[in-house]
């Protein structure tokens, strides 16, 4: 009676593992293979300043992991750390981009509406004058 509740114990915690997206193949989950997982990076200001030099020659077009990790030369930095802040920076700027887009879109449609205000009132103050009527 007790291995069947310590089997129930290990199917509830592999279920919450499911419910949570975590993966026990990948790399550093596993607490047997005796290694650990890496501590995560923090971008400080210095770091992501490099990072968009690295950016501005290379293109954001052109750029990749492995050539912004070259080109900024940071000993200690992974291909990895640097992928996953070059997928972060590109959806800020798409983000950014099309933020702005709606505020020129706004403006331009605000500026449309307001010309046609005022080009109905000024055919109105003229329809009023061609009539004889004081403005």
């Amino acid at each position: 009676e007790e291995s069947d509740e310590k089997d129930g114990e290990e199917r509830d915690d592999d279920s919450d593992d499911e419910r949570s997206g975590r993966d026990k193949d990948r790399k550093g989950d596993d607490d047997s293979s005796g290694k650990s997982k890496k501590a995560r990076l923090t971008w400080s200001p210095e770091l992501h300043t490099k990072f968009i030099e690295a950016i501005s020659v290379l293109g954001l077009n052109n750029a990749v992991p492995k050539s912004i990790l070259q080109h900024m030369n940071v000993p200690g930095l992974s291909r990895e750390n640097v992928a996953s802040h070059l997928q972060k920076y590109r959806m800020a700027v798409k983000r950014q981009h099309h933020q702005q887009q709606q505020v020129a879109s706004a403006a331009a449609n605000s500026a449309a509406h307001n010309n046609a205000i005022f080009m109905s009132s000024m055919a109105a103050v003229a329809a009023a004058a061609a009539s004889g009527y004081p403005s």
